[in-house]
């Protein structure tokens, strides 16, 4: 058995109630954007998944949404796209291999590990609602 989740020891980076309100901006963002125009949401899983069902429930226009594993990211789902728009929950411009700037960015964080709100240590934390900086001092040890 495994010991309980401790969210409480890892420091508070961003709440739920503000992460809901910088969705919802995007989200109207987005629908702004794309008014009167059907849209496809790709999320990369697994840590995306709570961020892209958010984001899908605050835009207005007709949308739907897949999801692509890291290994399959490259390349995905641009044929035929008539436009191609980044939407991240966290940028981490410190850790960014190559310049991509996003078009709807929740979050500019500096170089932490995260973890909640769809974002994990080994599988674990995905479900805290807030998003908090790791510390791997208090990772509990999962046999």
């Amino acid at each position: 058995m495994t010991e309980p989740m401790r969210e409480r020891e890892h420091d508070m980076l961003f709440r739920r109630e503000e992460i809901a309100v910088r969705v919802a901006e995007i989200g109207a963002q987005i629908s702004h954007d794309f008014a009167g125009e059907a849209i496809l949401l790709v999320g990369v899983l697994k840590g995306a998944a709570v961020f892209l069902a958010d984001l899908a429930r605050s835009i207005s226009v007709e949308t739907t949404f897949d999801f692509v594993a890291i290994s399959s990211y490259k390349g995905v789902k641009t044929s035929g796209a008539k436009t191609l728009r980044i939407a991240t929950c966290l940028d981490k411009p410190a850790r960014r291999l190559e310049k991509i700037d996003a078009d709807y960015v929740a979050f500019t964080i500096p170089n932490h590990f995260v973890v909640g709100y769809g974002m994990d240590y080994q599988e674990r934390f995905r479900n805290l609602p807030d998003i908090r900086i790791f510390n791997p001092g208090e990772a509990p040890n999962s046999h």
